[in-house]
C-alpha cells in the first residue's frame, strides 16, 4: 500500500493479571500514526511501550479502548489486508537456520505472488541493505547479537512492509551500524508508516515525525511532540537541540542551570 497505513489507539487500557493480582499497564492511551509517518514512543521502562506495540500489531487485545488499522482517509483495514514487519528488542531468529532462511521467512505473506528467483534476489537485496551479504549461510549462533539484530531487521524489512513496528531495535549495534541503520529509516520516511518505542532522545528526534511521551505505570500520554525539522536532520543544528530538551522536558529530565561555583585560583 503505498505510503503506508496509519493507526488509530483511543482510550486504551490494557491489565495483565497474575494469580490474584491485577496490574494496570495501559491506562486511557490515544495516539495516532497517519500513514507514511514515522513516529516514535518514549517513556519509562515498564510503561507498556512493548504492550502497546504487541497491541497494534494483534499480537494481544485491550480490555479497553480501540486499536484500529485504516487508510489515508481512516477507512478501518483488516490485519489482514496489509503488510506487517515488527522487530522485537531481541532478534528471535530461528536457531536452526541460516540468516538467509530467517529473512526469507519474512517473505510468507508474499510468497505465492513471487517466483523462487524474486524470493531468493529480495532476500539477498535485504541482507546487503544490512551489511549482512557476506554472511547469509551463517547461523543465529556464530554471528555477533548487533548482525543477528540486522538480520532481524533484513526480516522485517524484506516483505516491503505497510507498517513498521520496532521495539528498541537499535540498542544491541554498535556506533557505526546504529548511525547507517538510522540513516537507512530515515530514507524510508514518506513511503512506509513506522512506529518505534527508542530510549534514545537523539534517535527519536533523528527519525521520527512525532514523538509520544508516556508517563510511569499505570501508563498514559503525558506529551505529543512535533519533529518539523527538515530531512536529512542535522544533529549539531541549533533546532535539533530545542528539540531534544522539549522531549527531556516532557520526561522531566531537563538538566538544571549551572551554579556558578567558586573562583579557582591557581598560583605557582
Amino acid at each position: 500500500m503505498a505510503g503506508g497505513v496509519g493507526v488509530m489507539i483511543r482510550d486504551v487500557v490494557k491489565a495483565f493479571t497474575a494469580g490474584a493480582g491485577r496490574l494496570l499497564v495501559l491506562d486511557g492511551v490515544s495516539l495516532s500514526c497517519r500513514p507514511g509517518e514515522f513516529v516514535s514512543v518514549l517513556g519509562p521502562s515498564g510503561a507498556g511501550k512493548t504492550t502497546l506495540l504487541r497491541l497494534i500489531a494483534g499480537l494481544d487485545r485491550p480490555q479497553g479502548g480501540e486499536v484500529a488499522i485504516v487508510d489515508g482517509s481512516r477507512r478501518r483495514l483488516d490485519r489482514t489486508a496489509i503488510r506487517l514487519g515488527m522487530v522485537f528488542q531481541e532478534p528471535r531468529l530461528l536457531p536452526w537456520a541460516s540468516l538467509f532462511h530467517n529473512v526469507r521467512y519474512g517473505l510468507q505473506d508474499r510468497a505465492k505472488s513471487m517466483s523462487r528467483a524474486e524470493r531468493e534476489r529480495a532476500v539477498q537485496e535485504a541482507l546487503e541493505l544490512l551489511g549482512l551479504s557476506g554472511f547469509s549461510s551463517y547461523l543465529p549462533h556464530q554471528v555477533s547479537g548487533g548482525m543477528a539484530q540486522r538480520a532481524a531487521l533484513a526480516r522485517a524489512l524484506v516483505s516491503d512492509p505497510d507498517l513498521l513496528l520496532l521495539d528498541e531495535p537499535l540498542g544491541s549495534l554498535d556506533v557505526k551500524n546504529r548511525l547507517a541503520v538510522q540513516d537507512l529509516l530515515d530514507g524510508m520516511a514518506g513511503r512506509r508508516s513506522c512506529i518505534m518505542v527508542t530510549q534514545s532522545i537523539d534517535e527519536a528526534v533523528y527519525l521520527s515525525d512525532r514523538i509520544y511521551i508516556l508517563s510511569e505505570r499505570p501508563a498514559s500520554v503525558v506529551a505529543e511532540i512535533e519533529v518539523s525539522l527538515p530531512r536529512p536532520r542535522d544533529r549539531l543544528s541549533a533546532g535539533f537541540a530545542r528539540c531534544q530538551r522539549r522531549v527531556l522536558e516532557a520526561l522531566g529530565a531537563a538538566p538544571r542551570p549551572r551554579r556558578p561555583g567558586p573562583d579557582l585560583k591557581v598560583e605557582g
